[in-house]
């Protein structure tokens, strides 16, 4: 996504402050978001990160025919499953609940924005500001630049909302972390994904002085 029109972050005002003065930002994680009791159910999620690919209903994998075995199911279809001999061939029945593999990408440091300036995110109690970035580009290579020695870029996108789940032989290739609930969908959010270097990561403040260049405090309603 190239994305060069505004993009707005709801803050609490006294950390628009804190961004102006020091250029001091809060990075979140992905699996924070899945703790609804601190973020409540319009940001909170317990299923970020995740999308399930299900064939649904009946179905039949016969290792005779491989067109019956899904796409997505082939990479995790261990060849010591089917019997030794030339004419060894391993059948499957799926009841009605199909076959299913569940995706869950590892945490991941995120930057939620939206697009709206209107976002429903007004709602929540104490977000008072709102950090307007008219340069998402140079905003977002500023943090990259600081985090380098913590995490790698991977995407800035919108946020897609529909089911976690894929029905079908083939994965739509989308990423989890951009999948998220159709009763979110007023949010119109875009993140910002970087792929940890440690495994173990949490929620920080980082401070780049340089990503205030890019922004402007809007009017506090």
């Amino acid at each position: 996504m190239r994305q060069e029109k505004p993009l707005y972050k709801f803050i609490r005002k006294k950390h628009a402050h804190e961004f102006f003065k020091n250029g001091n930002i809060r990075i979140g994680t992905l699996y924070d978001f899945r703790n609804v009791e601190k973020h409540g159910s319009e940001i909170g999620d317990l299923d970020e990160g995740i999308k399930t690919l299900t064939t649904g209903g009946y179905h039949m994998v016969d290792t005779a025919d491989p067109s019956t075995i899904p796409s997505w199911y082939a990479p995790h279809f261990k060849k010591s499953f089917i019997p030794d001999g030339p004419d060894a061939r391993l059948v499957m029945h799926a009841g009605g609940s199909g076959i299913s593999v569940k995706l869950t990408v590892p945490n991941r440091y995120v930057f939620c924005t939206t697009e709206r300036i209107d976002a429903v995110v007004w709602k929540q109690p104490g977000y008072d500001a709102c950090i307007k970035i008219n340069s998402p580009s140079g905003f977002f290579k500023a943090l990259t630049n600081k985090l380098k020695h913590k995490a790698h870029w991977i995407i800035l996108d919108r946020c897609v909302y529909r089911s976690r789940t894929v029905i079908g032989e083939h994965d739509d290739e989308l990423e989890p972390a951009l999948v998220k609930e159709q009763r979110h969908a007023e949010q119109r959010e875009v993140r910002a994904i970087w792929e940890a270097v440690d495994h173990e990561i949490n929620p920080f403040v980082l401070k780049v002085k340089k990503a205030r260049h890019f922004c402007e405090l809007l009017t506090v309603r």
